[in-house]
Order: structure tokens, then sequence, then C-alpha cells
């Protein structure tokens, strides 16, 4: 009676958690407490468990599925994709090829056009024009910079 009593007191009190006095235990309440979560937690980590091992299936299934598929492809469609791939590749070499020719025939080109340049100064006559050319690039450059040092002096003053 005096159980039932205190079990009144406590509210909605279990037996189980009352001490042998009759009064709430609350060391009792907090370990049973932490023993649900405890269980609880496990059942998470037991169903987590066992949706990543359904999703490692799966996954090991797909690959499985994926090979066959490989397998059970035809030889010929196979090489089809193999031959057009190489294609494919010959095609960029010998672009590249031609690229490469191109460079060379212009780099012949200008080494052409250089050694022609020197031939043509080295004549006589050339070399006379060459030498007033020169000479009259240089007196230009002389102008050039007596104008800068005369324009300059102008600022300055």
């Amino acid at each position: 009676m005096k159980q039932k009593m205190k079990f009144d007191e406590t509210l909605y009190a279990d037996v189980e958690y009352l001490d042998d006095k009759g009064n709430f235990d609350f060391k009792k309440f907090a370990d049973a407490a932490s023993e649900s979560k405890k269980i609880q937690n496990k059942d998470k980590a037991q169903n987590n468990f066992i949706q990543i091992q359904q999703k490692w299936d799966q996954q090991r299934q797909a690959i499985k599925n994926q090979k066959m598929e490989i397998k059970s492809k035809p030889v010929n469609e196979v090489n089809k994709k193999q031959m057009e791939i190489i294609d494919e590749l010959k095609k960029r070499k010998s672009k590249l090829q031609n690229l490469v020719k191109n460079s060379q025939n212009i780099d012949n080109q200008i080494k052409e056009t250089s050694h022609k340049v020197a031939q043509i100064k080295k004549q006589p006559s050339i070399q006379k024009v060459a030498q007033q050319i020169d000479k009259l690039s240089a007196d230009q450059a002389q102008i050039r910079l007596f104008r800068f040092d005369q324009m300059e002096k102008v600022q300055f003053q």
C-alpha cells in the first residue's frame, strides 16, 4: 500500500524506478533511459549498416550487369568503335604532320629570302644604294635626335 501511495505521488513513475523506500530513484531512471538510448542507437546503427550493405550489393550487381552487357556486345560493334577511334587519331596525326611540314616550308622560305637579301646587298651597284639608304636612315635618326633635343630644350626653358 505504501508503495502504491508513493507511486501515486510520483505520478507516472513505474515501480521499477522506485527505491527501497518507495521514492523515485533518478539514477535508476537515468540508467534505464541511457540503456534505452543505447538500444535505439544500436538499432539505428544496425539499420544503417543494413542499408549500406544493400547499397553495396546494388552497386556490385550494377557492375556485374555492366560487365555482362559489355561481354554480350558483338565483337563487330566493339571493333567498329575501335576502328572509328583509330581513324580519328590517324586524321589528327596527318593534320599535325601537315602543320609541321608547313612550318618547315615557312622556315626554309625565310632562310632563302634572307640569303637572297644578303646576296643582293653584296652586288656593287646595290651596295652603293644600300650605303646611301643606310646613310639616309642614319641622317634621319640624327635629325630626329636633334629635333627631340630641341624640343626638350624648349620644354625645360
